[in-house]
């Protein structure tokens, strides 16, 4: 090769790793070079259609698909005037699913045929179940499900050639689908239960946690699929069980293991114990519909299932500016949720404690705020209201053991421009009788020390936080900053974390592992209960609840859950909604 075609082979491997990535500004800069330098300079057909090919899926990923559709075009004609059978292939497959991105399905049908028949000539069984489930898709999509199914089917008897690989989830889930049209609940679920046993064999073989995270988010969307198909079916109990299984699920496996899920496990058996004087209700709010599954003591032999509308968007997303516009967003997911909450109106009544397993975007509630759909009163002010990751995650937490050593590590105005934050934590170091770190004292390095050397009843950090672009948050000490990844390596031992910092609970937006930021790397470590605020707090109010709080603390015996419910009627009856709204406490319920 010569100097250029290799600088071109760089530039074509780094940019297609970028998009894998998730980079597409750079990699689209790194694919213009390379075509820039190709019109320039003699490069060999091979080198200039990989070029193309990449560029063209790349294209298409961020919505440029009528010159995604030339790109690969350009490709197949270099491909054609190579005669490498297997590139022909590849390329007549890729400008196939363009156009059928595109709408254009006769043209998009034509280009997969020919692919399959080469595909089939060369015998490369992979690919050539590739160009069957995009067919199926195809066939599909024009509502033609004879042919959907007949390709799909095709798909799957490549089998016993091919092995189990992941593309067989999308033949799979195409039966499902095409039954379903047809009317065959009972083959639609069988097919669409086996696609989900091939994504937890294949996520138990990849069981290291570091990977987990990465498997979930290529894979899950069958689970989505699936519990689609459920609901329509009217299978609900299949849909809470897989809908139960994925939720905060690697957070999950980091505490018990790799969980596998089981459609024949009896639904109760997921439930931890429930009071007599509780409602618990987990969301289900992506993409279509916005679903509610509810559990009580009363009801424990079947489930209580609703629809719910929630709001205008089938996303969830509020297109709002986090760090500009944050306001609009609290005000968003608070209407999202309250109307949840008034749907349960008959059902509050017989209770004292609220329950919710929020979903995606519900995370991002200020759930202080939400008020009672009879009285308008601020719905602390008449019940408990505790949120949690999962039913699973519940059962986990609440074999966790109490600490009481007397030990307590208090961290406040690291920063020294937090004189509210500093009053807050000397206030409460006089109350719980221990020394706070203040101001320079509260260096990086002794702070996670500290978390990592001792368990302790109380941490406490009254500081700024933020949360970053990428869904990362930070909280600001004496000499730089700690992020949630070096706090969850010191794996801290805690009855409760109460970090009463801004954007502390505030968690990035997620269908499948819901939590990310502090509060997933908090609940995932031996963190009994955290206390968080999902938006900006009032400096003089976030002092004020922690005083109310500590009061309550040992006079409630470490109920966490009370003491919460105190300090927010505290602070409603004096301060903004605002200032205060979007503190929330999770993790172990307590009774």
């Amino acid at each position: 090769m010569t100097e250029s075609e290799n600088y071109i082979v760089a530039l074509n491997n780094m940019a297609d790793q970028l998009r894998k990535v998730g980079d597409y500004e750079q990699s689209f800069a790194l694919f213009s070079q390379a075509v820039t330098i190709i019109e320039k300079e003699p490069i060999s057909e091979m080198t200039q259609s990989a070029v193309f090919s990449n560029f063209s899926i790349l294209l298409n990923v961020i919505g440029k698909r009528d010159i995604a559709i030339i790109f690969a075009e350009k490709a197949l004609q270099l491909d054609i005037e190579t005669e490498n059978l297997e590139n022909i292939g590849y390329s007549l497959h890729n400008v196939g699913m363009l156009y059928k991105e595109e709408g254009d399905h006769n043209q998009a049908i034509n280009y997969l045929n020919e692919a399959l028949k080469i595909r089939k000539t060369i015998g490369n069984h992979i690919e050539t179940l590739a160009t069957f489930e995009i067919l199926s898709i195809t066939f599909f999509e024009i509502d033609n499900y004879e042919m959907s199914m007949q390709y799909a089917l095709e798909g799957l008897s490549l089998l016993e050639h091919t092995g189990l690989t992941p593309a067989y989830r999308n033949v799979l889930g195409q039966l499902a689908l095409t039954e379903a049209k047809f009317g065959n609940w009972d083959q639609a679920i069988k097919y669409q239960l086996k696609a989900i046993e091939l994504i937890e064999y294949l996520r138990f073989e990849n069981r290291e946690l570091a990977n987990l995270d990465k498997f979930d988010a290529r894979y899950n969307k069958q689970y989505l699929h699936a519990i689609e198909l459920f609901i329509e079916a009217k299978q609900y109990e299949l849909a809470f069980k897989l809908i139960e299984t994925s939720r905060f699920r690697s957070g999950c496996d980091m505490i018990e293991g790799v969980y596998k899920f089981n459609p024949h496990e009896d639904f109760v058996s997921l439930l931890p114990e429930i009071a007599s004087d509780e409602l618990i209700l987990m969301e289900w709010i992506y993409p279509k519909f916005d679903y509610s599954f509810s559990f009580s003591k009363s009801t424990l032999d079947h489930i209580n299932f609703k629809k719910i509308i929630t709001s205008t968007s089938t996303q969830g997303q509020t297109g709002y500016d986090l760090k500009y516009e944050w306001i609009l967003h609290y005000e968003n997911t608070l209407k999202q949720t309250q109307s949840v909450v008034d749907s349960y109106i008959s059902q509050l009544a017989d209770c004292k404690r609220l329950v919710i397993i929020p979903h995606g975007i519900q995370w991002q509630t200020p759930f202080a705020a939400l008020k009672h759909p009879v009285t308008g009163d601020f719905l602390l002010e008449t019940h408990q209201l505790v949120l949690l990751p999962s039913f699973r995650y519940a059962k986990m937490v609440e074999q966790k053991s109490e600490i009481h050593n007397g030990k307590h590590l208090l961290i406040g105005d690291p920063t020294s421009d937090l004189p509210d934050s500093r009053e807050e934590v000397q206030q409460i170091a006089a109350l719980l009788g221990c020394e706070p770190l203040v101001g320079e004292k509260a260096t990086k390095s002794l702070i996670l020390n500290l978390l990592a050397a001792n368990e302790y009843d109380i941490i406490h950090f009254s500081c700024h936080g933020k949360f970053g672009d990428d869904g990362s948050f930070h909280l600001n000490v004496a000499d730089g900053f700690i992020t949630e990844n070096e706090i969850a390596a010191c794996n801290p031992r805690a009855n409760l974390m109460n970090v009463v910092s801004c954007w502390s609970g505030m968690t990035a937006f997620s269908v499948w592992n819901e939590l990310y930021g502090l509060p997933r790397v908090l609940l995932a470590s031996n963190i009994v209960n955290i206390i968080g605020a999902a938006y900006p707090i009032g400096d003089t109010a976030a002092k004020e609840f922690s005083q109310v709080f500590y009061q309550h603390y040992f006079l409630q015996k470490h109920d966490r859950i009370t003491s919460f419910q105190l300090a927010i009627k505290a602070l409603s009856k004096v301060h903004r909604e605002d200032l205060w709204g979007s503190l929330f406490i999770t993790g172990k319920r307590l009774y």
